[in-house]
């Protein structure tokens, strides 16, 4: 008799439950909760134990809990950081930081698929170029608060690096496949379209929409959070719905919340992360870990190809965190570019991408889903161990 959806839930909710306590008694190594949680998912899933099997109950809870990491990240950007004047020389502007690392990645990036294009390993130097400059915000949101840095100079600056870099190459994507495909492409342009008019609309109605939200009533009807949900599933439907990758869509309803209820954010903040780190975020991780395949791992031929590109994805991000090491120590500069190495979801759907579209081959699309898995288990774990202390 097959695991009911709940059964398979219940599984998930003791292991979350159960991961911070068991971590927080390992002295020696500090382990991400994320890490513990892709591992154990791996060790209960689909291809370890088989305690718990994917169903589409499953894989939409933990889509869920990915958009809600990604509206969580919206929110936790500070933009006031951005308009200070007269700071000291440490707190440089993590926005224009971020960018000066995104433009140096990005042509350290389409230097490498170059080299790999001319020795025949793809046909295409631009999507590769896109795959090489990604990050995870999935992974370093979490690494970031378990440092205890995510307000602070060095983690709004980590921050800022990694949503340029994610949502730099996700802007990228349609652009690239406007070039390489022509019409299938144009869809996406035309989602970007809309969403930045849902932006609009939303910014120029938010005086006459959100008035006398501390009315008491609205209070014990919880409005705050019915408004989050209600924003960020309006944002992950319309980015779905223009074929457009629906964590953009959460990220950018994460950024209008803050914005629309500003005066209200120390207070509801709590609420929202007690529901997706509480719930829907350790699900998402955990049952990234199920659906883990290990033969990938027994698969020798892709070891040589495995280890070249594994090289790129990290000198290609820590090279540019070197222009961190005018305002921050070697810990913080090196340990910055090893946890923007992190790779997990957008990696993979640009890869299957380009491999949808002949331009990369099965090797090559197989060797970067298992970089992404191990660069988002060991980068945050390097990341801890090496990064000073607050």
């Amino acid at each position: 008799m097959g695991k009911t959806a709940f059964e398979s839930l219940l599984i998930i909710c003791i292991i979350a439950f159960i991961l911070p306590i068991l971590i927080n008694k390992i002295k020696k190594m500090q382990i991400p909760v994320v890490v513990a949680e892709i591992i154990f998912g791996m060790l209960i899933g689909n291809h370890g134990l088989h305690l718990v099997k994917t169903d589409p109950i499953l894989e939409f809870l933990s889509l869920l809990g990915f958009a809600y990491l990604m509206f969580l990240s919206g929110l936790e950007i500070d933009f006031s950081s951005l308009k200070q004047k007269n700071l000291p020389p440490l707190n440089t502007n993590p926005f224009y930081t971020g960018i000066k690392i995104f433009l140096c990645t990005i042509a350290l990036s389409f230097l490498f698929a170059n080299i790999l294009k001319n020795i025949g390993m793809t046909g295409n130097a631009l999507f590769l170029t896109l795959i090489f400059a990604t990050t995870s915000l999935g992974i370093v949101i979490p690494s970031l608060r378990a440092k205890g840095i995510l307000q602070k100079p060095i983690g709004q600056t980590i921050l800022m690096a990694a949503l340029i870099a994610d949502f730099g190459t996700m802007f990228l994507i349609p652009v690239v496949m406007f070039f390489t495909t022509g019409e299938k492409s144009v869809d996406l342009i035309y989602g970007g379209i809309i969403l930045i008019g849902a932006i609009l609309i939303y910014f120029l109605s938010k005086k006459h929409l959100f008035r006398n939200t501390a009315n008491p009533m609205l209070e014990t009807s919880q409005m705050m959070v019915r408004a989050s949900f209600a924003l960020m599933l309006t944002f992950v439907a319309l980015a779905e719905m223009a074929n457009i990758e629906i964590i953009l869509g959460a990220f950018i309803a994460g950024i209008l919340y803050a914005f629309l209820f500003k005066d209200y954010r120390h207070e509801i903040q709590p609420k929202l992360e007690a529901i997706g780190y509480g719930f829907l975020i350790p699900i998402f991780f955990i049952t990234l870990g199920v659906s883990f395949d290990f033969k990938v791992l027994l698969a020798t031929k892709i070891l040589p190809l495995f280890f070249l590109l594994l090289y790129i994805t990290y000198i290609v991000k820590i090279l540019p965190a070197l222009l961190l090491r005018k305002y921050f120590g070697w810990r913080e500069t090196l340990g910055t570019g090893i946890l923007l190495s992190s790779r997990l979801s957008l990696i993979i759907a640009i890869s299957f991408i380009a491999f949808k579209e002949g331009i990369i081959n099965q090797s090559i699309h197989s060797t970067l889903i298992l970089i992404a898995m191990v660069t988002c288990l060991v980068s945050p774990l390097i990341f801890i161990q090496i990064f000073p202390n607050y």
